[in-house]
Parts: structure tokens; C-alpha cells; sequence
């Protein structure tokens, strides 16, 4: 359960003070290193940190802009919304729990117009970000799942924000090779359950649907050590069969081939 102190606002109402601050604090550009690793979120960063990352414009050929962010204190039960300027200070607040949920665009030019949106959560315990489902994006909306699943007692947070952006902002959709990706990553974090749900998830999409036909990077910890452990671009098919192999080894006999 969620509880909110204020109605809803305007988003630049409430966030012009850290607009302000982030309009000088952009990323140097696409990140190249492997997909847990990205410049953006980086694990253990601050929540003013990451914030501002979430106010990142974009590059040269895309332009990217935060539509919705919410900020709830998870050691409130129900969890509590709180508006930016009432954040408690770094100095009094290590003992508390927050999760930014956030909904993203990207849009590409010159050639044809490119619109790409996106539900984003961000889990901070202790001060510092701990676990969280985002993008790091390159040229015309070209983008690298960037995961970092929950684990320990921030599984149940993950999960509950999981379904609230689901619930709230239903019509963001992924790439079924996104979607294979992300169950990947759930698989060797031995997340069987969400890694099950990436799979069907994907198998649930329409093979004609033409937004869901996709090629991304994958972790390259997932296909193999040494000098690919960078990244690796694969289509769904590929996607697919390498979670379907890593759901199977964690538990035979239960994959749909």
C-alpha cells in the first residue's frame, strides 16, 4: 500500500529546484563498459546522485525527458510519498528506505521520428542506491537494459514497485528481447520466479508485433568470460534461448521450448 501526503501536482512544481541543479551535471555519453557497470545508475551512488541522472538530456541525436518520478519512504507502512523538498538531509536519513519510480522518453531525429518511453525504479538502503531497472541510452534511442536485481529484504520492494508501475503507468512496452534480457539477468541472480515471468512475457507478445522485433546488448557474463565479457549484441531468438538454458539449468524440465 502506498500512502500519499499531497495530491497530484504538477511535476515541474515540485522538482524545479533539482531541474536547476542538474542543468549543468549531464553524462559524458554512452557508456561502453558491460551492462551492470553503466555511468548511469552506478550501485552505492547517492539518491541526489541518481536524481540527477534521471534529468540527463540526451546527445547530439536524441533527446531524453523525465515525464513522471515519485519518491516513497518504504519503511512507512503503508509507504509514504514524499515530495523532493522534504527529503530529510544524508545526515539523518541512513537508517531509512526509498524507491524512486520513474517514466522516461526518448525521442530521435533527423531521419524518422523515434519515441521510446520506459518505467524505471531505483531501490536506496543505507543512503546509497542498492538495486534498480533502468536504461543507459546511446545513439537514436538505441538503448542497454541496465538491471541490477533486489536482493535480501528489498526483494519485497522490488516487487511491490514492480507491480505499482505496471498498475499506474500500464502503457510503457518493452522489446521481447528486452524482456528476455532482463529474465537473464534474474536468472543468475537466482531469481527463478521474475526470470519465469521475463520469459513468458516475451512469449506472450504477438510474433507480428513489428515494436517488439528488436536486437540489444546482453551482459556478456551471460554468454561467456574473457574478452566478451563486455557486451554482445543478439536478436530475440538468441535472447530466448540463452534464458530458456539458464531457467533449465536452475530448474530442469520446466521450460516451454
Amino acid at each position: 500500500m502506498i500512502r500519499s501526503k499531497r495530491p497530484a501536482i504538477l511535476l515541474a512544481a515540485w522538482l524545479l529546484a533539482i531541474c536547476c541543479a542538474c542543468s549543468s551535471l549531464r553524462p559524458d555519453g554512452p557508456s561502453s563498459v558491460h551492462t551492470r557497470m553503466t555511468k548511469f545508475p552506478t550501485l552505492g551512488s547517492s539518491m541526489s546522485k541518481t536524481l540527477r541522472g534521471l534529468f540527463d538530456k540526451g546527445g547530439d541525436d536524441f533527446r531524453l525527458s523525465l515525464r513522471e518520478v515519485r519518491i516513497f519512504r518504504t519503511t512507512s507502512t503503508p509507504w509514504e510519498e514524499i515530495p523532493l523538498e522534504e527529503l530529510p538531509p544524508p545526515a539523518e536519513s541512513a537508517a531509512e528506505a526509498y524507491v524512486i519510480a520513474a517514466r522516461r522518453y526518448c525521442r530521435a531525429w533527423p531521419d524518422e521520428p523515434v519515441l521510446v518511453s520506459a518505467n524505471e525504479w531505483y531501490i536506496f538502503r543505507e543512503k546509497r542506491l542498492t538495486a534498480y531497472d533502468s536504461r543507459s541510452y546511446r545513439k537514436r534511442c538505441d538503448f542497454v537494459p541496465a538491471l541490477e536485481p533486489a536482493q535480501g529484504e528489498s526483494i519485497e520492494t522490488e516487487t511491490h514497485i514492480r507491480e505499482w508501475l505496471v498498475e499506474n503507468f500500464p502503457e510503457a512496452r518493452e522489446p521481447r528481447v528486452v524482456l528476455y534480457a532482463k529474465g537473464i539477468i534474474y536468472a543468475e541472480a537466482d531469481r527463478l520466479d521474475v526470470a519465469e515471468q521475463y520469459l513468458m512475457s516475451g512469449d506472450a507478445i504477438p510474433p507480428d508485433d513489428a515494436d517488439a522485433a528488436a536486437t540489444t546488448m546482453l551482459p556478456g557474463r551471460s554468454l561467456r568470460s574473457g574478452p566478451e565479457r563486455l557486451r554482445r549484441e543478439v536478436d530475440e531468438d538468441a535472447a530466448r534461448e540463452i534464458l530458456a538454458g539458464k531457467i533449465e539449468e536452475l530448474h530442469p524440465n520446466l521450460v516451454p521450448r
